[in-house]
């Protein structure tokens, strides 16, 4: 599938194409952990191929050791939780009903443990303790999306999320859609993906990205159709002798060899421009800590001239990355992309239960935006105007425009001159973001890459500033 699809990939360090190649390491060893790999026609970079699923970011090796140093931390976690409850089970004065509940827990957290551990290693990561790995924006956790494995997979018929989504997602779809080559960013466990493939595809490929890998290996396992067994630890459950089940995960779905899955970043993504008929943002804007306003722009790079643009999800930031001004409502989401040159076909806005485990006392009721929008040339000319190269995904790495007139100039905030002296006329916004954030001049937050935007922003409207 990688080969059929390779047309569609770029190189996320360059934006060049990508071809397949055996592995060359030079130890059995070496090629068991990473057994393919993609390579940069330049044939200056690299990527591995994790249990058939690539590893597209510019700095693979680096993420690949911060999973296993999360592992190495959530292995750690999980044994010193399990002690500490084994202690106050003789500690406690409990009754037979709290005894019983304890005990379980105790034995699902062990099982829990060595079952992620398994699933990790099918990816070749291994649990470590490097303190001093680079843990990129944020430290990586195997519990991170952990919920979603169990909603999609583990908790229907009993509970049927899933089902209640399809549904609402299907009645937002023009009559004439056609799903064609798609691509869903920041894809979860990949579910989505692979129902879309199934039972709205037309044998066109469907990527599905996401840069957490223990969702991704759960669906591609199941794709395989390999059974797995994954415990749920509600953190509140509703009843003591079920506070912890052995789900047998399972999808209805058929093997789908239209779905490719990809460890990537959706901000930005290693793809080719122009061309995709289909990109789906699920639950995605509002978990982005730039600037959300990206993501329409983005999303039309992406498409063809009518190509359609499927977001869903409710708009529940995190306070602590994302600004107070650029949390939007839907409403100002939809003007956002109304104004990156699509039409709105047709949109819902309702609430709906999210994450509401049948072995939890508490859920979440959600207002979710279910759109479709399609790209229209004619609402090209009403575009906010914004040269390539401050555009994300593939603009990010195209170089900026020299300013002539700002050399040598004082700006406020520092970060401004910071900005200004690096722009050489070759030097990309990720070049740029990479060296401030490599002199702590801005913190690796995930939004250092949209100050750097900003910044630029502020240059080009120093008078006589133009591209």
């Amino acid at each position: 599938m990688i080969d059929a699809v390779s047309k569609l990939l770029r190189c996320p360090s360059c934006g060049q194409g990508l071809r397949s190649e055996e592995d060359t390491a030079s130890t059995p060893g070496e090629r068991a952990k990473m057994p393919e790999n993609l390579r940069c026609v330049s044939g200056e970079h690299t990527f591995p191929v994790l249990g058939s699923i690539p590893l597209l970011v510019a700095e693979p090796l680096s993420f690949h050791s911060s999973w296993e140093s999360g592992l190495g931390r959530f292995v750690e976690q999980m044994t010193a939780s399990e002690k500490q409850l084994l202690v106050e089970l003789f500690e406690q004065n409990l009754g037979e009903r709290g005894k019983q509940r304890v005990t379980q827990v105790v034995q699902g957290l062990a099982r829990h443990r060595e079952e992620v551990v398994r699933l990790m290693h099918r990816l070749g990561v291994t649990a470590s303790l490097d303190r001093g790995v680079d843990e990129q924006q944020r430290p990586y956790s195997p519990e991170t999306y952990l919920t979603l494995i169990h909603r999609d997979y583990g908790w229907p018929p009993e509970v049927d999320e899933v089902a209640v989504s399809w549904e609402r997602l299907l009645r937002v779809l023009p009559q004439d859609f056609q799903l064609g080559p798609a691509v869903v960013l920041g894809a979860g466990t990949g579910r989505l993906a692979w129902q879309m493939a199934s039972q709205l595809g037309d044998g066109a490929p469907v990527l599905a990205l996401d840069i957490n890998p223990l969702p991704f290996i759960v669906t591609a396992l199941l794709q395989a159709g390999e059974p797995i067994t994954l415990t749920e630890l509600p953190a509140h459950p509703r009843r003591s002798s079920t506070a912890t089940l052995s789900r047998q995960l399972k999808c209805p779905l058929p093997p789908t060899p239209e779905l490719q899955l990809l460890f990537a970043d959706g901000l930005h993504p290693p793809l080719t421009p122009l061309a995709f008929q289909t990109v789906v943002t699920p639950w995605f804007v509002d978990q982005v800590p730039q600037d959300a306003a990206l993501i329409p722009e983005l999303v039309h790079e992406l498409l063809v001239e009518g190509g359609s643009f499927i977001c869903t999800g409710p708009f529940v930031y995190d306070t602590g990355l994302t600004k107070p001004s650029l949390r939007y409502c839907a409403d100002e989401f939809i003007e956002l992309v109304q104004q990156a040159g699509f039409e709105i076909t047709r949109a819902s806005y309702e609430s709906e239960p999210y994450a509401a485990s049948p072995l939890s006392t508490q859920g979440r009721i959600e207002h979710v935006l279910y759109m479709h929008a399609r790209k229209v040339a004619s609402k090209a000319a009403d575009r906010p105007s914004m040269p390539a190269y401050l555009r994300p995904g593939p603009g990010a790495r195209l170089p900026v425009a020299v300013l002539p007139s700002i050399a040598g100039q004082r700006f406020h905030p520092q970060q401004v001159s910071e900005v200004a002296a690096l722009i050489d006329g070759q030097r990309s916004v990720l070049d740029i973001t990479s060296i401030l954030v490599e002199r702590g001049v801005l913190a690796d937050d995930g939004a250092a890459d949209a100050a750097v935007r900003a910044c630029i922003q502020l240059l080009r409207r120093q008078p006589g500033q133009h591209d």
